[in-house]
């Protein structure tokens, strides 16, 4: 900014040329860019420094990706187990549909993620911006109630990401590492696990979920 006032100073002594007002506007831009290069480091650099390891070397990952509220497949749940293996991660999955008015709907599958997915994955949550602070879920309406929950096994510690926040990205999401608590007022949890969708076997879940609206329209007709 400095540099910009003398410049400015000097170039407005006499008559402004016409090449005066771009080089300035270029030399705001540029500072703009290089303070928004440098916040985007320092958060990474924040993130880094809170966890405990490197997350691309979890042994393990743990996901729970429910959801409650007044609906007749409420609620749904689908859980993952998944360890490291030679080729990735790979475990079991249970899925479940239904349960607040009757009997829910469940099964298991088997899952397999790809090494190369899997440390994209961990990596992006590796990234993601956290602050220190208390976690506070974003609720603005009723019959909406998410709770997801991503952990991830180190050699000495496991690391938390978890969410209660209504909207597409779940935005604000917590983190606990160490015991400390987080914030992560960021979308990149929600995006590091929706690149594991096409392994996740949420398909599954839907046509529990259905069999369950089936069988509450079939009691009803009775």
């Amino acid at each position: 900014m400095e540099l910009f006032m003398k410049l400015k100073r000097t170039a407005f002594r006499g008559r402004p040329g016409p090449r005066v007002l771009p080089v300035c506007f270029a030399i705001i831009t540029l500072a703009g860019l290089a303070g928004g290069c440098l916040a985007r480091l320092l958060a990474a650099e924040q993130a880094g420094s809170a966890l405990p390891g490197d997350l691309t070397q979890a042994r393990a990952i743990r996901i729970e990706d429910d959801w409650n509220g007044l609906s007749t497949v409420a609620p749904l749940k689908a859980h993952y187990d998944l360890q490291r293996g030679a080729s990735g991660f790979s475990g079991k999955a249970s899925f479940s549909a239904g349960g607040n008015r009757r009997r829910p709907k469940e099964t298991m599958e088997e899952i397999s993620i790809p090494g190369d997915k899997a440390e994209a994955f961990l990596k992006m949550l590796s990234d993601a911006p956290m602050k220190p602070g208390a976690y506070v879920p974003k609720i603005r309406h009723t019959d909406d109630y998410p709770s997801i929950k991503i952990h991830v096994q180190l050699k000495n510690d496991t690391v938390l990401f978890f969410t209660e926040s209504q909207g597409e990205d779940h935005i604000p999401w917590g983190a606990t590492v160490s015991g400390k608590s987080y914030v992560v007022d960021s979308d990149v949890p929600s995006k590091a696990l929706q690149s594991l969708r096409p392994y996740l076997k949420r398909d599954v879940l839907n046509k529990l979920a259905e069999g369950v609206e089936r069988s509450g329209a079939a009691r009803n007709l009775r």
